[in-house]
């Protein structure tokens, strides 16, 4: 098995619209992070995700990170994230199986 490690760059344009991480299906371990140039707070969650509820990523903390149960997958495009501020962004990291 081949594992790649990947980056990507979610902006979540007006605060309280959640945005799905992308469409990969085969992530193993996913490390959410806040730039450090945002100026609100990141929520992650699920579809029900809001700017004023679930996980929340603060700026300048190490990143969070999500990990498959074992011989299992992350789908990214059921990991949503909501902002506070219009503009902030979440830092995707990810390994995937290729």
């Amino acid at each position: 098995m081949a594992v790649v490690i990947k980056t990507l760059t979610v902006t979540v344009a007006t605060a309280g619209t959640r945005v799905s991480l992308g469409n990969v299906d085969k992530a193993l371990k996913v490390y959410l992070s806040a730039p450090a140039a945002n100026t609100g707070l990141i929520f992650v969650g699920d579809v029900t995700v809001a700017a004023a509820n679930g996980l929340q990523l603060v700026k300048a903390l190490p990143p969070i990170e999500i990990s498959a149960p074992s011989s299992e997958f992350i789908d990214l495009s059921t990991i949503y994230v909501d902002a506070a501020t219009n503009g902030d962004k979440v830092t995707v990291t990810y390994l995937q199986k290729v």
